[in-house]
Order: structure tokens, then C-alpha cells, then sequence
């Protein structure tokens, strides 16, 4: 809780000091979305990747080409 009241903070600070240097808001914006996104892109590949469903989701995937992919490319 305390690295996000951090986070949060920094964010204000570097935020008015570039607002006041005359950027504009919009490329603020799109800054801050891809800074969130390269700071949050890696925790959420992890954890998906703990994820049962993860496991699920490629046994479904083996279970597709066992069924579907194989036979067709022996008949050929």
C-alpha cells in the first residue's frame, strides 16, 4: 500500500512538473498508459501463467490438433 501512495506521488510530481513545462495533455496521457503498461505487462504474463486455467487452455490447444490436425494430415 505504501509503494502505491509512492507510486501515486511520484506521479503527481513528474505530472505538474511536465504540465507546467508546457506539455500537452493528451501526450501525457499516452505516456503515462504506456509506462502502466510496460510496468504492468510483466506481472500479468506471470501470473496468467500460474493461472489453472493457463493449463487448461493447452490442453485444449494439444487436445484440438489430437483431434482435428493429426488425422488430416495423415489422410494427405
Amino acid at each position: 500500500m505504501i509503494l502505491l501512495q509512492v507510486s501515486y506521488a511520484g506521479m503527481f510530481i513528474i505530472s505538474v512538473a511536465t504540465l507546467r513545462d508546457g506539455m500537452n495533455q493528451f501526450v501525457l496521457v499516452v505516456y503515462r498508459n504506456i509506462v502502466a503498461a510496460a510496468v504492468i505487462a510483466p506481472s500479468a504474463l506471470w501470473f496468467e501463467r500460474l493461472s489453472p486455467f493457463y493449463l487448461i487452455r493447452r490442453l485444449n490447444n494439444l487436445s484440438f490438433s489430437l483431434i482435428i490436425v493429426i488425422p488430416y494430415e495423415i489422410r494427405i
